[in-house]
């Protein structure tokens, strides 16, 4: 008996990007994440990471501060994003810092009204280019919504490479691959 998928989804989530994951796969990946996790010191390590990550975000960022922020804790709160940090220089060169300072005030003021995610992400954006170059631009939305107001995460919608980002270094992860720098490597799709 096969049932409709969509009719499960909220009517508001339906024009967001769907992740549909394999049960099996994602548990045998999950495994084989677990066990080299336990290489770098346990799943412990990389929590305990992600809350260093969310406390930057927080002090920079949280409670009106990103109308404070200067250029140099910007830089450093972008090498936390490697989606982000390798594309952003160019940007920052043509507009200024200001400008990107600006985009983080208005993506941020207001940000804990629930269901806004997805408008400010937008908007934030549209700030930008229209093109391929652009694309880390929503990934940097995420990413700061996500850590600076980690408890509206789930209202906080994923970059569309983030999940592709996600499946191929899970599925790298699974083959063990490791970058020439010693790092685990991801692949193209």
């Amino acid at each position: 008996m096969a049932s409709n998928a969509t009719s499960r989804i909220d009517p508001g989530m339906r024009d967001r990007p769907v992740l549909h994951l394999d049960g099996p796969t994602l548990t045998s990946n999950l495994e084989v994440l677990a066990r080299h996790a336990e290489k770098d010191g346990g799943a412990e390590r990389y929590v305990e990471g992600l809350k260093f990550k969310s406390a930057l975000f927080q002090e920079a960022l949280a409670a009106g501060r990103a109308r404070h922020l200067n250029e140099e804790n910007f830089k450093g709160l972008v090498a936390f994003m490697p989606s982000v940090r390798r594309r952003i220089a160019e940007r920052m060169k043509d507009v200024g810092f200001p400008a990107f300072r600006q985009s983080l005030e208005a993506l941020l003021d207001g940000a804990t009204e629930v269901g806004a995610a997805d408008a400010r992400v937008a908007a934030f954006v549209a700030r930008f280019p229209d093109d391929r170059r652009h694309r880390w631009v929503r990934d940097l939305a995420a990413e700061v919504l996500h850590f600076t107001l980690p408890e509206l995460s789930a209202d906080v919608p994923l970059g569309l490479g983030r999940a592709d980002q996600y499946r191929r270094a899970a599925r790298n992860l699974a083959r063990g691959e490791r970058g020439p720098s010693g790092h685990r490597r991801a692949r193209p799709l």
